[in-house]
């Protein structure tokens, strides 16, 4: 039975070469060649070839397991502990990332049909989309505050093209699947009039997360906002 797939480029040069390294593997230690690595092959022929392709079963089963195999390396490579850890990766560990993102979008289209429980990884978060959630924030002018004193601020909102806002409590831990906006349904200035204490800009909401004091919050709570900010 044919699968079609339809891999984007990145993704089948990605999987050609996981499936390369498979070939080379067996090829330095067994002899004569297992059947499993005939499929290997056909299956990276046809990756070669193009990157909409039609893979039999045996070669769909390649394919998920090279993937399968190297992502636990990737995922022991990077550690993402929270949001503040993305923007402060290395551009070998977004490499990385992006790895992890090709893998579960492989698997993803290569499951599609079947009602299997994927292993350890969520297929529907992408680090991808998340870093463009980061430039989001980092685009929007109109910032909400609220606080109780003049220096203790407990929650902060971002206003992307008066819009739509994306809103954080500063005491909880921000997490790469907590970044959202969600869609503004009246005015942004009253909005944020009405539910925060006051609406700045960037620089004003800035100075003010200077203010704050770091051990009233959790670890780098305020150097993520900050860099968001500045």
């Amino acid at each position: 039975m044919l699968k079609k797939v339809n891999f984007t480029a990145e993704e089948a040069d990605w999987l050609t070469r996981l499936l390369l390294q498979r070939i080379s593997l067996y090829g330095e230690r067994s002899s004569p060649r297992p059947k499993v690595i005939d499929h290997c092959i056909s299956a990276m022929l046809k990756l070669e070839e193009k990157h909409n392709v039609s893979l039999k079963d045996w070669e769909k089963t390649m394919c998920i397991s090279v993937v399968n195999e190297n992502l636990p390396v990737y995922y022991k490579q990077v550690e993402v502990t929270d949001a503040f850890s993305l923007i402060t990766m290395t551009t070998e560990q977004r490499t990385i990332l992006d790895y992890i993102d090709m893998g579960k979008s492989v698997l993803k289209k290569l499951r599609k049909d079947e009602q299997e429980t994927l292993p350890d990884y969520n297929l529907n978060t992408s680090y991808r989309e998340k870093y463009q959630l980061l430039e989001k924030l980092k685009s929007c002018d109109l910032i909400y505050i609220s606080r109780s004193g003049e220096d203790n601020v407990y929650k902060i909102g971002f206003v992307y093209q008066s819009r739509e806002a994306s809103v954080y409590r500063l005491s909880n831990e921000i997490r790469p699947d907590d970044l959202a906006f969600y869609a503004l349904k009246m005015d942004a200035i009253k909005y944020g009039k009405q539910r925060f204490t006051l609406v700045t800009d960037r620089c004003g909401a800035f100075d003010l997360l200077s203010k704050c004091d770091e051990c009233n919050y959790p670890a780098n709570q305020l150097n993520f906002f900050k860099q968001l900010l500045n």
